[in-house]
């Protein structure tokens, strides 16, 4: 020990305690410099089948959020997702992970669990409930076998708050990650924005208060109709064309049917709505408010997905009035949180994405009045595939029930079949390729034993395949239909799933104050979202994503 004693010893003192004040001070100023570069809050924003044309189409028409960010942003003109089963579930789940469908575990929304023998929902969790709901099934992100960006977040900074709300559960839970501190969904069964007891084990009280305001029920009685003078939506062709919503193509839209209160039928029609959006900003609103997120000196991250146009482009086509109408009031909307994000956090404090889970196929028929080759599946089509197991049965001499299951675009085998048959999977496999391929219907048809091909020439349809193809829960047989086939014979609407641009291409803007608005043409992946986030964030973040940064492109 040293011995101060003496006027030695106190000049010695004072100048190490003078040394130790410059250096606290000096840490301190760094600190408040690191923070002062931080942004205070991540806003993600998902729009459910938005197509990335929707931003050219109606960018004339634009005047609120989405045309403030193309005037502002760092805009994406080729971003794609990487995967070929590009549904809510792959789409949400790539966003923030930074991890293809195939290494993250979400490959569809539902896939077959071999040993339960039966179909997995991508977010089901039986051993958790739904908080005051005890009929319904529980939810959480344990069938998601990756972390997130909220997830690198807490790591770095556990006083940071992860908060998640969209319409759907699985867009709301895997945009969360495995440690949000609060996730949230609509109840399309009784309008209450929900969560599961993963999460909490009970309502915090402002999440109370605002179910209590009871906003969807207050739509009741009430059509959804027009934004602008009906005149104007004519500019994108008629109201009423074949193959929409057969019951109730045309504006205006009464939310529900016959009904003499809200009830369930009231609140799924609901979602098919604007007014879904409208709810999940005003709870994103809400949150902000009494979470304080980006007001606490830590960043923080809010994940929003809206789920609305996925509802009216299913039933209407992305070529419709309600789409162009839903666009344009979405637009509204967001620029009138982006005014409320503005008050509260700032704009300048503040990192904000848009993109999409996929987009859409427009309606067949819609197609067709353009002299595209397109159409719905047929009678006949049915009866080809109905006709496989026969084909197998007739194949092996046997009388064998071969697939236990079929759901986008994966066949499984049975494999309790193989053994008792004596059959190598890939024998079985070649001979389904053999029959399906009969089909004009077919573009392609792989199997499992593909997926660890050494190929010399570049298959892009199969990387993306593979890019979906996990081996514990993908099946044995992948089809992808001809280019412009809806598969489905639904007399009425539309959908996606497929390896084409139509359904993977999405939206991708990024803002922050510190960047330039530039438009970027080189193709993007929706996966390069999180990691671009963690390096600007300066986040420790998993060593092998499928996803890079893109941060040099944007500074």
């Amino acid at each position: 020990m040293i011995r101060k004693t003496g006027k030695f010893g106190a000049i010695l003192g004072a100048l190490l305690a003078a040394t130790f004040a410059l250096a606290s001070w000096q840490a301190g100023v760094v600190a408040q410099r690191r923070d002062a570069a931080k942004p205070a809050l991540v806003l993600v924003i998902a729009v459910d089948q938005m197509r990335a044309d929707y931003f050219s189409k109606y960018q004339d028409y634009y005047s609120g959020g989405l045309k403030w960010l193309s005037n502002n942003g760092v805009v994406f003109d080729n971003a794609f997702q990487n995967h070929a089963l590009t549904e809510t579930a792959p789409g949400h789940a790539a966003m923030l992970s930074g991890l293809n469908p195939g290494h993250n575990g979400i490959i569809a929304n539902q896939w077959y669990d071999r040993e339960r023998r039966a179909a997995v929902y991508c977010v089901e969790d039986l051993s958790t409930s739904i908080l005051e709901d005890a009929r319904a099934e529980g939810r959480s992100p344990r069938n998601f076998k990756a972390t997130t960006l909220g997830d690198w977040l807490k790591k770095t900074w556990p006083r940071s708050r992860v908060l998640s709300i969209a319409g759907k559960d699985r867009s709301a839970i895997l945009m969360g990650g495995q440690n949000a501190d609060e996730v949230y969904w609509y109840s399309s069964s009784n309008g209450r924005m929900v969560t599961s007891s993963y999460y909490l084990k009970r309502y915090p009280k402002w999440i109370e208060d605002f179910n209590a305001r009871r906003i969807p029920g207050s739509y009741f009685g009430k059509t959804w109709d027009y934004l602008k003078p009906s005149e104007f939506y004519r500019l994108f062709g008629e109201d009423n064309v074949a193959a929409e919503e057969d019951w109730d193509p045309t504006f205006p839209h009464p939310i529900g049917r016959t009904l003499l209160a809200p009830n369930s039928t009231f609140y799924s029609a609901f979602a098919a709505t604007p007014f879904l959006d409208d709810l999940l900003l005003e709870a994103a609103r809400a949150a902000i408010l009494i979470s304080k997120l980006g007001g606490r000196g830590e960043t923080d991250l809010l994940c929003i997905g809206l789920s609305a146009t996925d509802y009216i482009g299913h039933a209407f086509g992305p070529a419709s009035h309600e789409v162009a109408d839903q666009l344009l009031r979405l637009d509204q909307s967001l620029g009138a949180f982006f005014k409320f994000i503005d008050e509260h956090i700032g704009l300048k404090n503040t990192v904000i994405v848009l993109t999409s889970d996929h987009g859409v196929l427009p309606l067949p028929e819609e197609l067709a009045t353009r002299g595209v080759r397109s159409s719905r599946l047929q009678k006949t089509d049915l009866l080809f595939f109905q006709s496989l197991n026969s084909y197998l049965n007739k194949k092996f001499n046997s009388e064998e029930d071969w697939f236990p299951f079929y759901g986008d675009f994966n066949l499984y085998l049975s494999y309790p079949v193989l053994v008792r048959r004596n059959l190598r999977r890939s024998e079985v496999e070649g001979t389904v390729k053999e029959y399906l391929r009969q089909s004009a219907r077919m573009a392609a048809v792989y199997s499992r034993s593909d997926m660890g091909l050494d190929l010399k020439k570049q298959d892009k349809e199969l990387e993306l395949f593979r890019n979906s193809f996990n081996p514990d829960s993908s099946g044995d047989v992948f089809i992808q239909f001809s280019e412009f086939l809806l598969p489905t014979v639904d007399r009425t609407g539309t959908t996606h799933g497929s390896v084409y641009s139509y359904d993977r291409q999405v939206p991708l803007v990024l803002y922050s104050s510190g960047w330039k608005r530039k438009n970027v043409s080189a193709e993007v992946h929706i996966t390069d979202i999180a990691p671009t986030l963690a390096g600007l964030l300066e986040l420790e973040k998993p060593d092998r994503l499928d996803g890079m940064s893109r941060l040099d492109w944007i500074r």
